[in-house]
């Protein structure tokens, strides 16, 4: 398997080739989604770029610039019961983490207070495609351009959640 390696969007095509792929100017979801029309629109010729093969790679974020993360706490059942709040998303709202909290699979991220409880959860990650506005419930599903796998780092304490979430 080889890796375009030029600071990209990383896609895999046919379970073959991974590249990583530059929309010019465009940032968050709108680069991703150029890249991918390009790609798409040049099956079988994909963009050019040094290649390496993916077990050397280090593969960056889906998005490697949103424009905007939101996240939703406590948003399932045990973590309520844990964090002992009656809440739900709906009560709570949402919150929003800083884009510079994003990495890529081979990420790290340094404890920024090791001497506070730091827990890390596996969360869904949903890239938003287009402009998502007051849309309705219905078209909601419209806007969702795909899915990734993330890792929610929080430090806990008293800060606002943004404040715990938002670690470069």
């Amino acid at each position: 398997m080889k890796v375009a390696n030029h600071g990209g969007a990383p896609v895999v095509i046919d379970g073959e080739t991974v590249v990583a792929l530059d929309g010019p100017g465009d940032r968050g979801p709108a680069r991703f989604i150029n890249a991918i029309t390009q790609l798409v629109d040049r099956c079988d010729a994909p963009p050019g770029g040094d290649s390496q093969p993916l077990d050397l790679a280090k593969l960056g974020p889906p998005v490697p610039v949103p424009g905007k993360i939101l996240g939703a706490p406590v948003n399932y059942r045990s973590h309520r019961e844990e964090m002992k709040v009656e809440h739900t998303v709906s009560g709570l709202g949402f919150f929003l983490k800083s884009p510079s909290s994003v990495t890529g699979m081979s990420g790290v991220v340094p404890v920024p207070f090791p001497e506070r409880r730091t827990d890390q959860e596996a969360e869904l990650g949903v890239v938003i495609g287009r402009s998502a506005s007051n849309v309705v419930v219905d078209d909601a599903l419209d806007c969702v351009f795909g899915y990734t796998c993330l890792i929610d780092v929080t430090v806990r304490g008293n800060e606002e959640r943004s404040t715990r979430k938002s670690f470069p």
